[in-house]
């Protein structure tokens, strides 16, 4: 017949019902000895009175010291639970960041195996999306921090990816950040960095045109201490008149609109001396399940 208690809760009964013995038996002798004392005054009874106490500080004294050792013993396992599900949080990102590696590579294979001008910018625009959200999740692997991540690192490593593709002549065009947030939450950062993927791909490819110099700015800035303002612009030829940056059938730009809405947040575009592209939104988004 196995026991109903578990050999924790067996290594720590003998101490319990030591201390618990010993508060009850001194406080009733207290009181049988008080009341004793008060028809009897002896030398004895007052002595008898002071073991009492002894015997109740004794217990007690055990009691607190288990409650202590059972409080230490309480946060080393849960710090090494935290430290556990830690190591597979990396791990999970490790695996993200690998299999989008793979990814990644699969698309470079298909780019150099067709012929097609077309299917190749297609393939390049997906290789650069897929290395944008891998660049995050390798942040939040290589960081102590399993939630933040360096932004200032994580868009420095998606422009040095997009000028190495796109960027024929990478003195033609002048790159500018101002990122005055050091660290973001992930929920914002994955979708900040799609979106300057998209629009700074736009820059390159579109903006730009035979060679010409110019440049390029991205910056994240805090507003009325709530909000960020994510803006990326150019002095470029400009955004065409003719195209809604709300409603185009380019799948870019529909793929910048639904990480605007995800973020619950507002688009400025601005047409003059080139394009400027500003998004407003909340500090903390409150995501619903």
């Amino acid at each position: 017949m196995t026991s109903m208690f578990s050999p924790k809760l067996k290594r720590q009964m003998p101490w319990y019902t030591i201390s618990i013995f010993l508060t009850i038996l001194g406080t009733i002798s207290i009181i049988l000895l008080f009341f004793v004392y008060y028809f009897i005054r002896t030398d004895i009874i007052f002595w008898c009175i002071q073991v009492s106490w002894i015997t109740v500080l004794l217990g007690s004294t055990i009691e607190i010291c288990r409650q202590e050792s059972l409080r230490k013993q309480a946060d080393t396992e849960l710090e090494n639970e935290l430290q556990q599900k830690r190591r597979l949080l990396k791990e999970v990102y490790y695996r993200i960041t690998n299999n989008m590696q793979i990814i990644s590579s699969m698309l470079k294979i298909q780019k150099d195996a067709t012929g097609n001008k077309e299917a190749k910018k297609l393939f390049t625009e997906s290789d650069n999306r897929v290395v944008s959200m891998a660049l995050a999740h390798k942040n939040l692997y290589e960081a102590d921090d399993l939630v933040h991540i360096n932004f200032k690192d994580y868009v420095g490593s998606i422009l040095r990816h997009l000028f190495g593709t796109y960027a024929n002549d990478s003195n033609a065009i002048k790159l500018n950040t101002n990122i005055e947030v050091d660290f973001v939450n992930i929920s914002i950062a994955l979708p900040c960095g799609l979106i300057i993927n998209e629009l700074v791909s736009n820059s390159l490819k579109y903006a730009f045109p035979k060679g010409n110099k110019g440049e390029i700015n991205i910056a994240l800035q805090i507003e009325d201490n709530d909000n960020y303002v994510l803006t990326v612009s150019d002095n470029g030829v400009g955004f065409p008149e003719n195209i809604d940056i709300r409603n185009t059938r380019t799948f870019g730009m529909q793929l910048v609109n639904i990480l605007v809405d995800q973020l619950h947040s507002t688009v400025e575009l601005d047409r003059e001396n080139g394009t400027s592209v500003k998004i407003s939104f909340k500090k903390v988004i409150n995501e619903t399940v």
